[in-house]
């Protein structure tokens, strides 16, 4: 009996749905496609061209709740405040933003049929947004969360910025050609059934052991 109330207490602690909130951070790399303006002047150090190499990195609450919940297709997740956030190095300069948004649609995107995963910040006059899209559609089977990062083969990519940067307005494309996890990226939890099975199997071969010893 003790080894069935030490397991059942044990399944109550671990059951993921008590699991803290996680902080997973991915960071990206790419290359510009086109510029838009730089309107009035440059505020880059380095004004960016063609081919001027950006890097960034967004962080994600990996509990985030689903504000999408009625459709099956369309998961929408938001995280704001430290350490949630979506940073660009671009031209000598980091923009940073305190808040991001991911959406991930399974069978549909904004070009037509598909696959979509979108990170970005909107507010004001500023929209940045990182996009990749599977014509495939094989990148999702559902509208969860992906906790880890998309591989690229295959994707359309793209990233946008408009924003007011010094006071001079920025809009500029890249493509994006590099995702990789960087922190957080071990928060698999297992599945109750698989979890329940660990912890009953350790209790049994512990039950085992002591009758042996009784015989």
């Amino acid at each position: 009996m003790k080894a069935i109330a030490l397991t059942l207490s044990l399944v109550v602690m671990l059951w993921p749905g008590r699991s803290e909130a996680t902080a997973i951070t991915f960071a990206f790399e790419g290359t510009v496609a086109s510029v838009g303006a730089l309107d009035p002047t440059n505020p880059f150090p380095t004004e960016p061209v063609f081919g001027t190499p950006f890097s960034g990195t967004y962080t994600f609450d990996s509990a985030a709740l689903d504000a999408a919940g009625g459709d099956p297709a369309t998961g929408s997740y938001a995280a704001s405040g430290a350490p949630f956030g979506l940073s660009l190095s671009l031209g000598g300069l980091t923009l940073d933003y305190a808040a991001l948004s991911i959406g991930v649609t399974d069978g549909y995107s904004s070009f037509g049929p598909g696959d979509q995963y979108l990170v970005g910040f909107a507010g004001g006059p500023t929209l940045l947004s990182l996009r990749f899209t599977d014509f495939s559609e094989s990148m999702f089977s559902s509208d969860a969360l992906p906790l880890t990062p998309p591989t690229l083969t295959g994707l359309f990519t793209e990233l946008v910025l408009s924003d007011l940067v010094a006071g001079n307005q920025v809009d500029l494309n890249g493509t994006i050609t590099s995702l990789t996890c960087t922190a957080g990226c071990s928060t698999a939890v297992p599945e109750p059934a698989t979890l329940v099975l660990l912890i009953t199997g350790g209790g049994t071969l512990g039950l085992r052991r002591r009758l042996r010893r009784r015989c």
